[in-house]
């Protein structure tokens, strides 16, 4: 079921029979999921049980529902092809770009995608970097899946960039704070971007913690327990301990151990940080052992934890708080035009499509074109002092319409245009589009999982005098 691969030394020089077992992957699984391994630049990391595939699923599943896009099914006719273009409305790092292929040939495997650019290349605002062609129902139902999983993994791989670059001579790493379900999407973004992968999850890398220690009794125990359970085992695996303070021996120590060097990287009230334990730590270990830098590590902080002399520094901010960047997937309106000659104001979508589709003429393209020409796509990236005459277009095409629909036996429909226009106008004194920011560049909120460590002491206690 599993290929074996080696790994190259880019993606992460920790990988060895020494440190690192984790050194296969799932090349049959990574290729269900439409993805061919010899033509990724990055290769995604390694993880045994990971269904790419099933995540990509899941994401359309979620959306689509058991009714599909309702939307376009109601004003798209089902036969209509269009183009759509990938525009960055920011600069930075791009990735995604493989993973939306998937998606793109998960929803319809007939549509083409062209790209100018590849996973772990720069992008600048206004570049449109790729394309996609086909029926207008795959692309629409494909977009915002596309969009979450590139704009997530090319926020994460942007801000990587900045990182790995400020903390040279030492290597940035993430950690497990990653999305619920997404962490090998996560830990490959970090990749893209030029960091390197700290250990995929609980099953490939041994890491004593303060809650381990605490409860086995102290760090040597610690040792010696971990030292018999791989030799039983058979595992020739890395073990790191972290440590948050400089009161330990380094006697005992075998050399394929690692040191996270936890907390020592103290605050200041001038927002600056004082790494001074970090470098006294790190002197004297005296390159017995690689070493690890972990807290209060930012992008304003990274350069200076990265003098100390540390082998790498994690940071669970790379994944657990990035901001998204901004990417669109903006349709050609003006060819999907040309193709049909029918034409959607606002009010049409009360309509049925079957009965829209009637040419236009030229003037009365015209009309309904300057009066909700932003329906169709058209989009000057619209400030606030935009949005409100807009939403003021929208209500009055709506209101037109209804003004018709008050004589019919259709005016329940007149009261959820209304109630939507008032909705609308409601909010309109910033940017709808700003919304999103509320999900998908949301800032996690520290919690933290503590052991009453005094309790388990005294269980064990128990435990050894019955």
């Amino acid at each position: 079921m599993f290929g074996v691969f080696s790994v190259p030394s880019f993606v992460s020089p920790r990988v060895s029979k020494t440190s690192r077992l984790i050194a296969k992957m799932s090349v049959t699984g990574m290729r269900n999921a439409g993805l061919s391994i010899e033509s990724i630049s990055i290769k995604p990391p390694s993880h045994l049980t990971y269904d790419l595939k099933g995540v990509i699923k899941l994401a359309l599943a979620e959306d689509a529902g058991d009714r599909g896009d309702v939307t376009c099914m109601a004003t798209i006719p089902s036969d209509m092809e269009v183009e759509a273009h990938f525009l960055a409305k920011e600069d930075g790092v791009v990735a995604g770009i493989v993973l939306a292929e998937s998606v793109f040939s998960e929803v319809d495997p007939t549509l083409k995608v062209e790209w100018s650019r590849k996973d772990g290349d720069f992008v600048h605002k206004g570049l449109q970097f790729g394309k996609v062609h086909g029926r207008a129902h795959s692309i629409v139902v494909a977009e915002r899946v596309v969009l979450n999983f590139m704009q997530r993994m090319s926020g994460i791989a942007t801000l990587t960039k900045e990182m790995a670059d400020a903390a040279r001579p030492a290597y940035i790493l993430e950690t497990r704070k990653t999305a619920p379900g997404l962490r090998l999407v996560d830990k490959w973004a970090v990749l893209i971007g030029g960091g390197r992968n700290h250990r995929m999850g609980l099953f490939d890398m041994v890491m004593i913690k303060d809650n381990h220690i605490s409860i086995a009794g102290g760090v040597q125990n610690s040792l010696r327990s971990v030292d018999i359970y791989l030799e039983e085992n058979n595992l020739h695996w890395g073990v790191e301990v972290v440590f948050s303070l400089l009161k330990f021996s380094a006697d005992g120590f075998r050399t394929n151990k690692e040191m996270m060097l936890d907390s020592l990287v103290v605050p200041q009230p001038d927002g600056d940080v004082d790494v001074s334990m970090l470098k006294e730590a790190v002197d004297l270990i005296n390159g017995r052992f690689e070493t690890e830098a972990s807290g209060n590590v930012t992008l304003e902080t990274v350069h200076k934890i990265g003098q100390t002399g540390v082998t790498y520094i994690s940071s669970g901010a790379l994944t657990h708080s990035v901001k998204a960047l901004d990417i669109s997937l903006k349709i050609d309106t003006e060819l999907a035009l040309e193709r049909d000659l029918y034409f959607y104001p606002a009010w049409s979508y009360a309509i049925p499509s079957t009965i829209l589709k009637v040419p236009l003429s030229l003037l009365e393209a015209l009309i309904w074109t300057s009066l909700t020409y932003y329906v169709i796509g058209y989009s000057p990236e619209p400030g606030s002092g935009f949005v409100i005459p807009k939403g003021m277009v929208h209500y009055l095409s709506n209101w037109s319409f209804g003004k018709l629909l008050r004589k019919t036996k259709f005016k329940p429909l007149v009261a959820c245009s209304l109630y939507a226009n008032l909705v609308e106008l409601g909010i309109l004194g910033f940017p709808i589009e700003l919304c999103g920011a509320l999900t998908h560049s949301v800032k996690a909120l520290d919690i933290s999982l503590k052991i009453d460590t005094e309790l388990a002491l005294e269980v064990g206690r128990r435990t050894k005098r019955a």
